[in-house]
């Protein structure tokens, strides 16, 4: 295979006052097994970020860390600092394959407008993209997210949520986990530890761009190549299946 084609992933989060939440999220997202993973950040965020980069780089983990992003405080005009934050962030969509937004992201006002431009540019691309941290605070602000729990059962709370924003997929953490779409509900009632902290949402939020990150993968068929030339002979019979699947 060849570089990132297991998986390429933007994070957009990041300020100097929540600088862990953008580092869960993006080595979750490399340990899983993703190839490249690009973090935006203020620079603050940037300069620890990096830091952390350089105990990674011995255990051959490695970030991309790019300091764009910009708090109301640190530019002149928050017009014209809009625009360029997401004309340099925007200029590496076209490298990932699922965009991560909100890890640390803060709910400084450019920071926020920052984040809701570049999710539209994701979408333009029709990119994948994980909603995550304060991300989700940016959500709320829409009227059709104002679900009220207590109308509905709690397994049918994270659907409504979905059908509100067009059927997206929404994970609901809790004593019982729920996946849900529009369409369909899976819930999850396996006890797991007791202990909740810090970090284990931002984690999440790595993980799921990365398994986004391979679905891409298969849908563009990046990996038959590799299969055809190096693995038919291994894999027999699973090969075939994995072609038919496809059609």
């Amino acid at each position: 295979m060849h570089k990132g084609q297991a998986g390429r992933v933007g994070v957009v989060g990041g300020s100097e006052d929540y600088t862990g939440a953008p580092y869960f999220s993006a080595i979750a997202a490399m340990k899983i097994g993703v190839d490249l993973c690009h973090v935006f950040c203020e620079p603050g965020a940037g300069t620890v970020i990096k830091e952390k980069k350089q105990v990674l780089k011995k255990k051959n983990v490695d970030l991309i860390v790019h300091p764009y992003m910009r708090t109301k405080e640190k530019v002149e005009s928050q017009n014209s600092g809009l625009k360029e934050i997401v004309d340099r962030v925007s200029t590496v969509f076209s490298r990932l394959h699922v965009l991560v937004v909100g890890p640390g992201l803060s709910r400084d006002e450019l920071m926020l407008d920052s984040a809701k431009e570049l999710i539209l540019k994701a979408r333009e691309k029709n990119m994948a993209i994980v909603v995550d941290g304060d991300g989700l605070y940016l959500i709320q602000q829409h009227p059709e997210t104002n679900i009220n729990a207590k109308d509905h059962p709690k397994e049918e709370v994270a659907q409504q949520l979905s059908k509100s924003l067009g059927g997206v997929t929404i994970v609901q953490k809790g004593p019982e986990d729920y996946i849900a779409n529009a369409d369909e509900v899976f819930q999850c009632n396996v006890k797991g530890g007791l202990k909740r902290m810090g970090g284990q949402g931002d984690i999440l939020s790595g993980i799921i761009a990365a398994f986004l990150a391979w679905g891409k993968g298969y849908e563009d068929g990046v990996w038959e190549a590799v299969l055809t030339s190096h693995m038919v002979e291994e894999i027999g019979e699973s090969y075939d299946l994995f072609v038919k699947d496809k059609k």
